[in-house]
């Protein structure tokens, strides 16, 4: 019997193509405002003190701090630049302010510096508390000099901190990426077999054979030629 042509079929819609597109810029832009509202928070991860000097600290929790001197900052909309100065050459004590007793303070094990915009910073010291609190900071020169001014940081590990928000910034990032590229290969993948689907069907299933011609009229009987 005759087969008879089926409607290409055209598979997924190409909005979806639009729709993974958008997934991604998504992806994109919450990354970098995840990134953002980090990096705003950074002031909340360290607490600043300027010595020489003598300083109240308050820490949120028993856990282990690092001293940082931030050689390259802003502070109350002054600018510091103290990178030539040695902050190892203060004199530091560490006490806590409810029971008098000292903190010890000890040189980090490794190089851990940090650069954020204007703020670059450099571990020199490191410390551990067993309870939150009030501690007494006091940074000195053994003259009783009182410069160059430095600025501290106190914080719990601003590279590991910082490297955790990047990641989880990286994380949103690579998702919307990977989750809008997965939408455009899925529709470019249907489209493509809707393609095939209708190609062979239009061609019509194998096997398919079409009646013969239909056969031609006798030949006139002798003696009935036409005249």
């Amino acid at each position: 019997m005759l087969y008879q042509n089926v409607p290409p079929r055209s598979g997924p819609s190409t909005a979806l193509y639009v729709l993974g597109a958008l997934v991604i810029v998504a992806g994109l832009v919450l990354g970098g405002m995840q990134c953002r509202k980090e990096f705003s928070t950074l002031n909340e991860w360290l607490t600043y003190v300027t010595v020489p000097g003598t300083e109240t600290i308050t820490l949120s929790e028993a856990a282990k701090y690092t001293i940082y001197h931030e050689h390259e900052t802003i502070r109350d909309g002054k600018p510091y630049s103290t990178t030539g100065a040695d902050p190892r050459a203060l004199d530091y004590v560490l006490t806590n302010k409810a029971t008098g007793e000292p903190v010890s303070l000890s040189v980090p094990s490794t190089n851990e510096t940090y650069t954020l915009m204007q703020q670059k910073g450099v571990a020199i010291m490191v410390f551990t508390i067993a309870e939150p609190g009030d501690y007494e900071l006091s940074a000195t020169y053994p003259d009783g000099r009182t410069e160059p001014t430095l600025v501290l940081s106190v914080g719990q590990g601003i590279v590991k901190r910082t490297l955790n928000w990047i990641m989880k910034s990286l994380a949103i990032v690579g998702g919307g990426i990977l989750v809008g590229l997965l939408i455009i290969i899925l529709t470019a993948a249907g489209r493509n077999r809707a393609r095939r689907a209708a190609y062979t069907a239009s061609a019509g299933p194998p096997g398919t054979t079409f009646p013969p011609p239909p056969p031609a009229p006798p030949p006139p009987p002798p003696g009935t030629g036409v005249q």
